[in-house]
This record gives structure tokens, sequence and C-alpha cells, in this order.
């Protein structure tokens, strides 16, 4: 592991080596016939850029971390199918989240601000998400409530993945799946939106 990321940090030092090379190149050239830099700079920039994305890119610098833990390795289609997700807060100081609900409820209250970023099934090609639940708030719920997460604590979240659409439905099969949690607010400044490592289980 640790070679294959001193790797891509290679890769990524070459590629903003390759990006300052540029940089000077076009600086000199437009200089010499007097065309202003800002002209090409978008140029620039964009070969730069895409220089250091595809060679690297840091696994967590952020200490706030989804974890996504299903309730079952195997489900029986047709059934809910339950995942639990946790928001770990790794900062100096409490985070918080709003929703309606931290568990499964007829009208989706706990979908707020939760996401289905990418849901598999082996031998299907693609992702097969289709469309999220329809939150149905009542008339009677004024808004969310704000839950905050205090320096080395979690807080979870319950969803019932089923009621996810998916493109040719949900047929028996192995899965894998991924979710993001957006809008946690880090302070007065900062939203953050996080994203789960792949989770794996079974339809039958």
């Amino acid at each position: 592991m640790s070679d294959d990321r001193e790797r891509r940090r290679a890769v990524w030092r070459r590629g903003t080596e390759l990006g300052a090379r540029v940089t000077t190149a076009f600086q000199e050239g437009v200089m010499r016939r007097g065309v202003a830099l800002s002209k090409w700079l978008p140029v620039i920039i964009c070969v730069a850029g895409a220089a250091a994305a595809f060679g690297y890119v840091p696994e967590r610098q952020i200490p706030v971390k989804l974890t996504a833990t299903p309730k079952s390795d195997v489900y029986a289609v047709g059934e809910s199918i339950l995942v639990t997700l946790a928001i770990e807060n790794g900062l100096r100081d409490e985070i918080g989240l709003t929703t309606f609900s931290l568990v499964p409820n007829d009208w989706n209250g706990e979908t707020y601000h939760c996401s289905a970023a990418e849901i598999h099934r082996e031998g299907k090609q693609g992702n097969l998400y289709l469309a999220r639940p329809e939150l149905k708030v009542p008339r009677t719920i004024s808004g969310p409530s704000a839950h905050y997460i205090k320096p080395g604590e979690s807080l979870t979240i319950e969803l019932d993945l089923s009621k996810w659409q998916l493109r040719d439905g949900w047929l028996a099969g192995r899965y894998d799946a991924r979710f993001r949690v957006d809008e946690i607010r880090a302070d007065k400044y900062v939203v953050l939106a996080v994203s789960s490592d792949p989770i794996t289980f079974e339809l039958r």
C-alpha cells in the first residue's frame, strides 16, 4: 500500500512539475510576442490542474468520516434493506446536521441530506440508481431538527435502501452501494459533504 501511495505521489509531483514548465513556456512565448499572459491563463490552469488531478489525490484530509453498515449480508427480495450511516467527528469542535428523522418513517424524513450515490449489481453495467425517495413532510412538522456531534463522537442515521428506485428494480443478485451525507455544518463558513466506502450485500 505504501509503495502504491509513493507511486501516486511521484506521478503527482511530475504532473506539478509539468504544469510549472508549461506555465513558464507559455509566459516566455506569449510575452515575446507581446501578448498578455492573462489570455492564456485558463489554458495553463487546465493543463496544470489536469496533470495533478490524474496523478494523486489524498485519501482523507478532513477528519469527518461516513461509515455505512448493512444490517445483514443477505436480504430477501421485496423486504427492507436496512443500512446504518454513522457520521464520525474527528475535528476539535462539534459539527451539526439537520434532518427530519434518524430512523425510517412513512414520509421519508430520514432521507433528508442523505443520498445513495451509487448502486451497482454484479453482472449489470453502470450505476443502477434512478431516483431517491420523495420527501413528503407533513404540515404538522415545522422543520428539520438540528443534531450536534461532539468531537470524538458520532451520529447514526438508519436508511431503508429499498426506497431508492433502480433502473430495472431490486432484482436478486449481489450489490454494492455507496452513500453520501450533505450539508454537515463544520463552522460558520464551512459546510461538508461526506461519502462512504462501498458496502456489499445480496438479495435472494
